[in-house]
């Protein structure tokens, strides 16, 4: 007749590694029937590792078209409108570069005055302006190129 062997579950939770290294810890297991003990490793790689990247720029994969944000005070800024200067500061020169707008098309049309004004300012500056109506989606080239 065979001896059952009888075992004892071990659970070990270990909290996600956060820091850029790995991280180690031994964790000794000891039989108290034999008095043998066993060590365990755990070993976690880091969250996050440094990576080099080699950029070659006479490789394309995908035309960018541009860089930029929606443009929605009704419901972001609680009416507050972004300023003149502040449109500037995002699609003029020497600004952020953005080059796309994009805009929401309210239904009522006493709420179109602001939005008119930005696309116009981000136009002006050679964006291009995307316009959202009713989940149909049209494009308004620059009025000057970048």
């Amino acid at each position: 007749m065979m001896e059952k062997k009888q075992y004892t579950k071990i659970q070990v939770v270990c909290n996600a590694n956060a820091s850029m290294k790995q991280r180690t810890q031994t964790i000794h297991i000891t039989d108290l029937t034999n008095k043998q003990t066993t060590d365990l490793l755990i070993e976690q790689e880091p969250a996050f590792k440094s990576v080099t990247l080699n950029i070659d720029p006479t490789v394309k994969y995908q035309p960018i078209a541009g860089f930029g944000g929606m443009y929605n005070p009704k419901i972001w800024c609680g009416g507050n409108l972004i300023s003149a200067r502040q449109l500037e500061q995002m699609y003029g020169e020497g600004g952020l570069g953005y080059s796309i707008l994009r805009l929401m098309v309210y239904p009522n049309e006493s709420d179109w005055n602001a939005d008119v004004e930005a696309a116009k300012a981000a136009q002006a500056n050679g964006a291009i302006v995307f316009l959202h109506v009713r989940g149909t989606v049209l494009m308004l080239s620059p009025s000057k190129s970048r």
